[in-house]
């Protein structure tokens, strides 16, 4: 369906759970954060571009945001 997924996880890892991840979105273009108010509501906002954007340039692995985007928001 082309949509841009948002996984968030549980456990407190700000990437891929590799472990945890169901196998239909370990090969996906998604975004994987941690369970935190502000990385999610950033994802919400950010995400959908991003991923039109990665997707265009037939990026097909996992993202995550880096340390410096979880530091700017106070996590």
């Amino acid at each position: 369906m082309d949509l841009p997924i948002i996984v968030v996880n549980l456990n407190g890892k700000r990437g891929i759970d590799y472990d945890n991840c169901p196998l239909i979105l370990k090969n996906y273009l998604a975004l994987h954060v941690s369970f935190n108010a502000k990385i999610i509501q950033k994802s919400l906002q950010d995400w959908e571009p991003l991923y039109r954007k990665y997707k265009s340039e037939n990026n097909t692995s996992a993202f995550h945001y880096n340390e410096d985007v979880y530091k700017s928001l106070g996590l």
